[in-house]
C-alpha cells in the first residue's frame, strides 16, 4: 500500500510533465518561426557577403587586365590603343 507522501509525489510529477510539454511545443514553435523569418528574408537581394565576394571577383578581374596590359606593353608587342576585346 502506497503511503500518502507517495501519492502526493506521483500528482506532483504528473504536472511537471505537462510543464515540460509546454515548454518544448512553445520552444519548437519559436524555432519554427525563426527558421520562416531567415528563409523569407534570404530571398529580398544578396547579403553583404555576396555582394563583398562580388566586388573582390571584379577587382581581382580588373587587376588580372592591368598586368596583362603592361606585359604586352613593356614587352613591346603592342600599344594600349592596339587592344581591344
Amino acid at each position: 500500500m502506497k503511503s500518502i507522501t507517495e501519492k502526493f509525489m506521483y500528482k506532483h510529477d504528473n504536472g511537471n510533465v505537462l510543464f515540460l510539454i509546454l515548454i518544448a511545443i512553445i520552444l519548437f514553435s519559436a524555432l519554427s518561426y525563426a527558421v520562416t523569418r531567415s528563409t523569407q528574408s534570404e530571398g529580398k537581394g544578396i547579403s553583404q557577403e555576396d555582394a563583398e565576394i562580388q566586388a573582390a571577383n571584379a577587382n581581382q578581374y580588373l587587376n588580372a587586365l592591368r598586368t596583362a596590359f603592361m606585359r604586352l606593353e613593356l614587352m613591346g608587342d603592342c600599344l594600349r590603343s592596339e587592344i581591344s576585346f
